[in-house]
């Protein structure tokens, strides 16, 4: 809802320019929707009519502030003076020329607001864009998973096919932009990579080996990096190096020698993100041990303590990263789940059994998704510790209660990942600032929490784990992988919600067998 009250006239660039404030004020989905009124600013949540038309970054206030805009007239002013502030760091998105109300101009209007507006690795590339032709393999792909998001996000068929035939001219870009030595030096090589992994999440509901071949690319390009382009883009080096170590660590394989030292490439030796990727690596590796070793062996066996040991240790230095987090990434609170303002959309997704009674607020989400991201690692590891004990009851005298004891952390994890994932679709304890329809949720957002929530759910149903009071939040997290599945349009989500229905704990997300 519009703050109609002041001291707002407009959105900053308006403002400026001493632009006319409309009286109609428009929901925030109009923004996909190009407006001939460009002679007025509609002050439209999260972008004005005017801004959006230019594809211009439409500066208003950031999400924490609208949590406080109506209290009182303190703090609307202090909320007002603090997204002025706020307001340079903003990205600006380039601008696409397409005929009005054209298809291309509707993907792309919405792939800005879903992808492009936010920091991070995407953030980067309005910045790229700027400079590459328009008949790149990055420009290709960025309207192939433009139109894909579009098809996602409205069943819109016509998307889905002109998707589908820019896909195809960008993997012939992609080969002949892999065959230059030259361009594979460039950050445009890495962006275009993992653009490529996106594409395929959010359009193929089958495991049909295309992640794989695109993640095999990813360790191709970056295999052809010298040390000082990488150390250039640490940025896309450790997204691309997250989600290569999520694919280890969901198949409980050994991460290759190679990506390690990419890790230890990202600069920043204390950085929370850096160590976290390290920490997950290691887990992998650790994973792929404890799965490999032979069960009913001898208590004798030297090299089954180690591993146990070395997993136990492991898991210390995964809770100890929470622990020795900076200010602007620790400050978390917890408060109570209410429905008193709350639209119908999020009043289902968070009711029924095994929803969240409590939720989770971060101080931003790059904090939040390694937040979840660490506790979906210990889940992983913790999973297969459990396994691994099962196989051994001679380890029981030994480390007695060790087992009740994974249990009830798995179980505890799993529930604040849930109290946690609410966050991601920008809901707040009692409802009063969450989005009006789930269409306004940017996509990116929804992504994140894709992995934590099929974990939590596989978790959950696990022969091991299962308990009653555990088993009702399990579904819970079923349904929030449908929500992204038919909410957010992420096509992937199906097969992973089938899987979760199958309770096989032999598949992964991320894993495309051929």
């Amino acid at each position: 809802m519009p703050n109609n009250r002041g001291p707002s006239k407009g959105c900053r660039r308006c403002r400026e320019l001493k632009v006319k404030v409309s009286s109609q004020f428009l929901p925030a989905l109009q923004k996909t929707i190009p407006s001939n009124k460009s002679a007025q600013c509609d002050e439209g949540k999260p972008s004005c009519q005017r801004c959006h038309k230019g594809s211009r970054d439409c500066v208003y206030q950031a999400d924490f502030d609208r949590l406080h805009r109506d209290q009182n007239s303190k703090a609307q002013s202090n909320a007002t003076k603090k997204w002025r502030q706020r307001a340079e760091f903003r990205i600006e998105v380039p601008t696409q020329e397409y005929p009005n109300d054209s298809l291309a101009q509707l993907a792309y209007n919405r792939f800005c607001y879903d992808f492009m507006r936010y920091p991070g690795v995407i953030g980067k590339l309005p910045k790229i864009l700027e400079t590459a032709a328009e008949d790149s393999c990055i420009f290709t792909v960025v309207k192939a998973l433009a139109h894909a998001n579009y098809h996602g996000r409205y069943g819109c068929q016509e998307a889905n096919e002109a998707s589908r035939l820019l896909y195809g001219e960008a993997l012939q870009q992609l080969a002949m932009l892999m065959s230059d030595p030259n361009e594979m030096q460039q950050d445009e090589a890495l962006m275009v990579i993992f653009l490529f992994s996106l594409y395929e999440m959010f359009t193929s509901s089958k495991r049909d080996g295309s992640w794989i071949t695109h993640m095999q690319g990813t360790q191709s390009v970056i295999a052809h990096r010298d040390n000082t382009s990488l150390k250039d883009a640490s940025s896309y080096l450790s997204i691309l190096c997250s989600h290569l170590v999520v694919y280890y660590l969901t198949e409980r394989k050994c991460p290759p020698p190679h990506l390690d030292r990419w890790i230890q490439q990202i600069p920043f030796e204390y950085d929370p993100k850096k160590r976290l990727i390290i920490l997950m690596s290691d887990s992998a590796r650790v994973c792929s041990i404890l799965g490999t070793c032979g069960g009913f062996g001898s208590s004798t066996n030297q090299t089954n303590l180690d591993i146990l040991n070395e997993t136990l240790e492991l898991d210390l230095r995964l809770e100890g990263w929470t622990a020795d987090l900076p200010p602007e990434w620790s400050d978390v609170t917890l408060n109570l789940v209410s429905h008193i303002k709350r639209p119908n959309w999020s009043k289902n997704l968070l009711s029924g059994p095994g929803a969240p009674e409590r939720m989770y607020s971060y101080p931003n989400r790059m904090a939040a998704s390694k937040w979840i991201l660490c506790r979906a690692t210990r889940i992983r590891l913790n999973i297969t510790l459990l396994e691994f004990l099962h196989q051994r009851p001679y380890l029981k005298p030994e480390y007695s209660g060790l087992e009740a004891r994974t249990i009830d952390l798995l179980i505890s994890l799993s529930t604040e990942i849930s109290y946690s994932l609410p966050y991601f679709l920008a809901l707040s304890f009692d409802g009063s600032s969450d989005f009006a329809s789930a269409t306004d949720i940017p996509t990116l957002w929804g992504y994140m929490t894709l992995w934590p929530a099929y974990v939590s759910s596989l978790c959950l149903h696990h022969k091991l784990v299962k308990k009653m009071d555990s088993l009702s939040r399990g579904t819970w997290f079923r349904r929030m992988i449908g929500f992204l599945r038919e909410s957010i349009g992420i096509a992937k989500a199906q097969i992973l919600l089938n899987e979760t229905l199958t309770q096989e704990m032999d598949l992964y997300p991320f894993v495309e067998r051929t």
